[in-house]
């Protein structure tokens, strides 16, 4: 999907928690449930080309996940 690049879009920060994927604590499941790492890929992609520049990421985010794939998302 390709979105068009605003210079409103950088007042914007994508938050990840909800596309790090799955995560189980004690208790139950503390995410939305699976997502893959090819999903959180494109929707990074597309969020960088609409000119979002921020990702809101936090180590608890998919047990880690997040931060590890936002890592390789950037390499």
């Amino acid at each position: 999907m390709t979105v068009p690049f605003t210079e409103a879009a950088r007042r914007f920060i994508l938050g990840t928690w909800g596309i790090s994927g799955d995560h189980r604590i004690s208790g139950g499941v503390a995410s939305y449930g699976k997502v893959s790492a090819v999903r959180f890929r494109e929707v990074c992609t597309a969020a960088a080309a609409a000119g979002i520049r921020m990702l809101d990421l936090a180590p608890g985010y998919g047990g880690g996940k997040g931060l590890r794939r936002a890592a390789s998302w950037r390499s």
